[in-house]
């Protein structure tokens, strides 16, 4: 059997000083001694390529040392160093000789996969050029790699020996070498917080030059115990936990302790401290501050009987986390890169690098990106810092934006998988990063379409796919809703077709919320390219309709959206030949007097074939609107509002300025039919009215009748039917409702009846 190592120490407590670094703990090491000339060594594993013992006798010799010989593909070649635990604080030394150019180093924190070397690992990669005297400092990210340190040192020759010392503590990157394996002189020492967890090693050697001529030796690792004596591991500054509905939440603190404490208590903001962990053992602790109110603030930890004995984490929220989804609006394209303002209160992201951090633009900057599937690297200028300045000054909480968008994805790449968690998916990669921002959101903020509308995709398709990605959000993350944004101004044929899926959608399905309408907007004009809000003005207004949607849903605002259509009362009299245009809305008065809507925003057909109309006025709360002919009453007459492109900068505006929603091929009724179904609205009264949960329907004569009750949206969708009896009092279940306007009719074998009713 082969022995281990000779200069293995295992389980030893060393305590080394290096230009101020206390490297304490475990040392493990290689020195390939014990190992056959010719014959990898043990304890290595390799992932791409070959690894030998070389012994070389002569005198003055290097003796036994490790080389690497080949690779399968390419010039690189990747080792994992099997003695090394994984850990997140920890230095590696090693000495080198070379006789050939080459690179060669290694990545500390090594985890996952990088696509773009066979078998290297993601993590911070410390590479010397030796031949050219250059030791640099690369992240390794799942696509490619980001050179973040470069210096230039006294290249040391060939069969002359170097030491190198790569460390990564904390956020803290340090790089050193040494002629002598003594006196070690910095190179460099930088902080980044890409990695912030803990990671294996991994040595590399090659790096896109040749692979043979290199000789390590000496390996070791040391593990560094930080000199504060207590530290939070699992949170960081800027991170925002999900508030539940009693606007509260829960907070996990866990992380490192080096003295003797009896118990471990917590506090936030400066409230009462509380035990979280009331028997701390081997150096860790772990515990549940409860029912935190939100807010943002300070964490500390404490010795409870040291009390001095103290750790902090600064602005950390208890508030709301939104998940941004879709494809290049909601990822962002402005001009100008924005930020929020609040005077106490920080907004957060969540970045594509897993790290929490200040909000800042662009916020779906790929910059580290752990997932590669939603690596966008166009995004720049968005609409999410706008919206958080809006959320912190109206409601005082502090929010976070988690970005999961694609530029140019379609609503099939969005479809779940049958591994929900599959990361390569953009659905798998949204929901790994909802369970890394704690697995509870206040929603996800979908906004895409263009590039359906573009292949044509077909309404039915999309309402199809639309349905299965929030309802697979809302079953995997229970109670998450999805509000969906109608997607704006775009040169093709089939927006019409995704607007009305959209529509459709957020109307039958309960996990779907009605998000912002961008129909009007001119995404041609001051320089832009008529698909997205790139210029200041667009941004404000595309940012301002996603906080009145945001506020009127999540905030219970009083606005979110622009008229809704009363389709139930969409009527054309015949006698004076126009078409009667209702609208419901939470403003007042409903309908702006300066609207610009003009006859070419609306399309009225007559048995399927286009009518002029001559005259468009707006008359308290309805629009009328008059066909160059009369109407065929025999035949079917519908409307549609704001087809395409055609109500650009021609729409109608409630009294804050938000536009009405479009519709498609409404049917026109027939203004004596539906006064004929009104006739006894009377006979019936609902109560309570607004209502939520439960609604009541009476007969005012209190008679045994068969009734037929179905319930429509403003759009004239059929959300809900069934059939009762009418005696005393008629309950319907509402519940499964969101809030609204909605009108209730009720049938009976005499005659129909109409009423509305509002759903809070």
């Amino acid at each position: 059997m082969k022995k281990k190592h000779s200069f293995l120490i295992s389980n030893l407590f060393l305590t080394l000083i290096f230009l101020g670094f206390q490297y304490s703990g475990i040392a493990q090491a290689y020195d390939f001694e014990s190992d056959t000339n010719g014959n990898p060594p043990a304890f290595i594993s390799a992932t791409n390529g070959t690894i030998s013992t070389d012994d070389d006798t002569s005198p003055g010799g290097r003796g036994k040392t490790m080389t690497t010989l080949t690779a399968s593909s390419g010039t690189r070649a990747a080792f994992n160093m099997d003695l090394f635990p994984s850990t997140k604080n920890y230095s590696v030394t090693w000495k080198e000789t070379y006789t050939t150019a080459g690179n060669s180093g290694f990545t500390l924190r090594a985890f996952g996969s990088n696509t773009v070397a066979t078998g290297m690992q993601r993590g911070y990669l410390f590479l010397t050029k030796p031949v050219n005297g250059k030791a640099n400092i690369y992240i390794s990210k799942s696509s490619g790699f980001t050179l973040i340190s470069a210096i230039d040192i006294t290249a040391p020759g060939v069969d002359i020996p170097r030491w190198y010392r790569a460390s990564v503590e904390e956020s803290t990157l340090t790089f050193e070498y040494s002629d002598d394996g003594i006196a070690f002189t910095q190179i460099e020492s930088i902080t980044d917080t890409t990695y912030p967890n803990a990671g294996g090693t991994q040595y590399t050697r090659g790096y896109g030059a040749a692979i043979t001529g290199s000789f390590t030796d000496d390996i070791s690792y040391h593990q560094i115990i930080s000199q504060t004596p207590l530290s939070i591991n699992n949170i960081s500054e800027y991170q925002v936990f999900q508030r539940n509905s009693s606007n509260q939440a829960n907070i996990l603190i866990s992380g490192t302790y080096t003295g003797e404490p009896t118990a471990i208590e917590a506090s936030f903001n400066q409230s009462p401290y509380v035990t979280i962990d009331s028997n701390p053992s081997n150096g860790t602790f772990s515990g549940t501050l409860p029912m935190v109110n939100s807010g943002q603030g300070t964490i500390t930890i404490r010795y409870t009987n040291e009390t001095g004995t103290t750790a902090t984490v600064d602005n950390v929220g208890i508030g709301d986390v939104f998940v941004i989804a879709g494809q290049s609006n909601g990822s962002g394209r402005g001009n100008t890169l924005n930020s929020y303002t609040h005077a106490t209160l920080k907004a957060s992201l969540f970045g594509n690098d897993d790290v929490w951090k200040n909000l800042t633009d662009a916020t779906d900057s790929n910059s580290g990106q752990v997932d590669p599937v939603s690596s966008d690297g166009s995004a720049s200028g968005s609409a999410w810092p706008i919206v958080a300045t809006s959320i912190l000054a109206n409601t005082g909480v502090p929010v976070a934006f988690v970005p999961t968008t694609k530029g140019g994805s379609s609503i099939s790449q969005w479809q779940p998988e049958a591994d929900h968690t599959d990361a390569s998916t953009l659905y798998g990669s949204m929901n790994r990063r909802i369970n890394a921002v704690g697995g509870v959101v206040a929603g996800v903020l979908f906004f895409q379409g263009e590039s359906d509308a573009n292949q044509g995709t077909a309404q039915g398709t999309y309402e199809t796919k639309l349905s299965t990605l929030i309802n697979t959000i809302a079953t995997d993350f229970p109670g998450t809703k999805t509000m969906i944004g109608q997607i704006g101004k775009n040169s093709y044929p089939g927006t019409n077709s995704i607007r009305a899926a959209q529509i459709s959608t957020i109307n039958s399905n309960a996990n779907a919320l009605l998000g912002p309408t961008m129909y009007d907007i001119d995404l041609a004009d001051e320089g832009g390219d008529n698909l997205h809000f790139k210029s200041d003005n667009d941004m404000a207004q595309f940012a301002s309709r996603w906080y009145a949607a945001i506020d009127k849903r999540f905030y219970e605002g009083i606005d979110g959206y622009g008229p809704i259509l009363d389709a139930i009362n969409l009527t054309y009299d015949d006698g004076n030949n126009k078409v009667t245009i209702p609208f419901s809305d939470d403003s007042n008065p409903i309908l702006d007097i300066a609207s610009t809507v003009t006859a070419n925003s609306f399309n009225l057909k007559n048995n399927g074939v286009s009518v002029a109309i001559s005259e468009v006025s707006i008359v308290g709360n309805k629009i009328e609107i008059t066909p160059t002919v009369s109407l065929n009453t025999a035949q079917t007459i519908t409307l549609t509002y704001a087809s395409l492109n055609t109500a650009v900068d021609a729409a109608i505006y409630d009294s804050n300025s938000l536009p009405a929603q479009p519709f498609y091929d409404e049917t026109v009724n027939l203004e004596n039919t539906l006064a004929t179904e009104n006739l006894k609205n009377n006979d019936f009264n609902i109560y309570p009215n607004p209502a939520k949960g439960i609604v009541y329907l009476k007969s005012d004569k209190n008679v045994n009748i068969e009734l037929n009750i179905t319930i429509y949206n403003t759009l004239g969708k059929k959300v809900l039917e069934m059939n009762k009896k009418a005696k005393n009092g008629v309950p319907i279940n509402i519940s499964s409702l969101n809030k609204g306007l909605y009108f209730l009719k009720v049938k009976t074998g005499f005659h129909e009846s109409i009423k509305k009713i509002v759903i809070e």
